[in-house]
């Protein structure tokens, strides 16, 4: 699909052009005058963006020329059929097998469709043809922008299909990622310039491509995946050069539009892709709140962060329990797998007999059982080893690890919190008892010496000497529940930078496991 050369579309140009000059009918000028507005450059952005595309190597998308010259008083090629008017020629069909079915491109545009009201005008409009025509008339001067567009949208499939099908670069999925994006933002740009362009076939081709480069295996060296992404790029290329080449010939099936009528007002798609990030950007900002709120809720909490290790822990189980449902699940496929091919050793001498009715239809059916046998066994290997099973189970053992460690450093500053705080009550125990020994002996003292006349001196000493040893006990005392209050206030400050530091580990670890890698 990527061999015709860019003098077919030199071709197109000046075909359009000999037509623009040549004919100045009112048919025309009508057709033109309604026709959605285009955003054009200026002189030197249209002179340079047509020999750009004309001496850029070679695209690789088709543009087929514009067959057949315009006859003097016949609308030229480069505009389209009124709505309602019978067209002098046959309508020129573009070959496609394509579906039709707009859901199947997965696409997020279908509130472009056209409404039922404005189907059943352009039915009553043309009563006289099989196939309703939208306006679909491009002026010469966007005939270069238009060129160097699909220039810039076959280089970048080039390079996606490179990308994609190359086998010794490595990291090639967030590679082939980036170049997608790439070949969808090009194609939306050439779209919000040439509406017309927005068909069906185009969608769904994208979509078909999305889908192909997204599942693609790039761990594993997969023929069907080449083939798959192979047959995908060239229907991509067949629909778009199809929608090009009838833009050109004025030959656009409104069926197949998902775009509105130029005349019509609606929401552009620039608009649409700005709503769509304003709410995406409205969604993450209050997702980001949300998960601060978190944070400090359970900062906040007093079991805050066994709350965030039972999820952890919550996680690990969920990751368990996938990885029990997938080996199961590849255990049927194995078995389903040995069947068939058992079903087609059992099978091959009687069904493949020689001049029997729908032999090679039976045959047939037998290798595709073998085949789809190896497809099965191929998967499940690659479930098993590569894909799935062993890069969860590693993570989910990573995941534990971490969880483990987390929660052992979580209970040891919990545990010498409980430790500081049990030495603070037994040393408070001990000056309240010793504080209290002490004012025992001082009361003792103080009336021994208020009774000096009846008591002898030696008895007087002894209360005084019993005095101050309560006295040096209370102060020591005293200095031990010092010390264990500020052992056991630093504990707890410990602690409090242990729970933000664990909870923002934990935070961590569950996000590594919910990314995809």
């Amino acid at each position: 699909m990527f061999s015709k050369k860019r003098r077919e579309l030199i071709k197109t140009h000046s075909v359009s052009k000999k037509s623009r000059t040549g004919n100045s009918s009112p048919h025309g000028s009508a057709t033109l005058s309604i026709l959605q507005e285009q955003p054009r450059k200026d002189g030197s952005d249209a002179s340079s963006s047509s020999s750009s595309a004309s001496s850029s190597t070679p695209c690789s998308l088709v543009l087929p020329a514009v067959e057949g010259q315009s006859c003097p008083g016949t609308p030229s090629a480069t505009h389209g059929k009124l709505v309602g008017c019978p067209s002098p020629g046959g309508t020129l069909k573009r070959p496609t097998t394509l579906s039709r079915n707009a859901s199947a491109a997965g696409s997020p545009l279908q509130s472009w469709v056209f409404s039922k009201g404005q189907g059943r005008a352009a039915i009553a409009h043309s009563p006289h043809t099989e196939t309703v025509e939208a306006p679909a008339a491009i002026e010469v001067e966007d005939i270069p922008p238009l060129l160097h567009a699909v220039a810039r949208f076959a280089e970048a499939v080039e390079k996606l299909k490179d990308v994609v099908l190359e086998d010794k670069q490595e990291n090639r999925r967030p590679l082939a990622h980036e170049c997608l994006g790439e070949v969808l933002r090009i194609l939306r740009q050439i779209i919000n310039m040439y509406p017309l362009l927005n068909t069906v076939e185009t969608l769904t081709a994208a979509g078909k491509l999305i889908s192909q480069v997204k599942g693609f295996h790039y761990e594993v060296c997969n023929e069907s995946d080449k083939k798959d992404f192979e047959k995908a790029i060239e229907t991509i290329a067949v629909a778009f050069s199809n929608n090009v080449s009838e833009l050109l010939m004025g030959e656009v099936d409104s069926s197949t539009l998902l775009s509105v009528l130029p005349t019509e007002k609606s929401k552009s798609m620039e608009n649409l892709y700005r709503i769509s990030g304003m709410e995406t950007s409205h969604d993450s900002s209050e997702l980001a709140m949300r998960a601060e709120e978190v944070d400090i809720l359970l900062q906040r909490s007093e079991g805050g962060v066994d709350s965030a290790l039972a999820y952890a822990k919550t996680i690990s189980k969920y990751m368990k329990d996938l990885i029990g449902y997938v080996e199961k699940r590849i255990s049927f496929e194995v078995e389903f797998s040995k069947g068939l091919q058992r079903l087609y050793q059992t099978c091959k001498q009687t069904i493949t007999q020689p001049h029997m009715p729908f032999f090679s239809i039976y045959s047939l059916a037998l290798e595709q059982d073998l085949e789809q046998s190896a497809v099965i066994q191929q998967a499940a290997n690659t479930l098993q080893c590569q894909t799935f099973v062993q890069p969860l189970m590693q993570r989910k053992q990573e995941h534990e690890k971490k969880r483990k460690e987390l929660k052992e450093q979580w209970l040891k500053a919990r545990r010498k919190l409980l430790e500081s705080e049990g030495n603070l009550r037994r040393a408070k125990q001990v000056y309240v008892a010793r504080y209290e020994e002490y004012e025992k002996a001082k009361t003792a003292a103080n009336r021994a010496e208020e009774e000096g006349s009846s008591s002898t001196a030696k008895a007087v000493d002894k209360k005084k000497r019993l005095e101050e040893e309560a006295r040096n006990k209370a102060e020591e005392a005293e200095a031990t529940y010092r010390v264990c209050v500020a052992d056991a206030t630093q504990q707890q400050q410990e602690l409090e930078h242990t729970k933000v530091t664990v909870l923002r580990q934990i935070q961590e670890v569950i996000k590594q496991s919910e990314s995809p890698r």
